[in-house]
């Protein structure tokens, strides 16, 4: 489908980056996301996650919160001016999720 295409060559692309989380060395993953610096409105200078992704075994313990964290961090150390993501209105979870993060 032409969402997930679209989705494969963002998370591909030479200016994606990512965090991995896993919950002890040499497990799965537990968590990550796919980010990029970019200048948004001609203006703001941000963080901008792509996708963050919990594994369902891994939901609810902290790795949304370790990523979103992280994301910060990364952010103020490279003098970016902030984060910025989107999600869908109807992935209620998720947005309950990122007002709780104060995005």
């Amino acid at each position: 489908d032409r969402v997930w295409q679209g989705k494969k060559r963002d998370m591909a692309s030479r200016e994606a980056r990512y965090l991995i989380l896993r919950s002890r060395p040499g497990s799965g993953v537990a968590g990550f996301c796919n980010y990029r610096f970019l200048v948004e409105d001609e203006e703001w200078i941000v963080l901008y996650v792509y996708e963050l992704q919990v594994s369902q075994d891994h939901r609810r313990r902290g790795v949304g919160k370790n990523l979103t964290d992280l994301c910060q961090l990364l952010a103020e150390r490279t003098e970016m001016q902030g984060v910025m993501l989107t999600t869908l209105k109807c992935n209620e979870g998720a947005c309950r999720f990122y007002e709780r993060e104060g995005f």
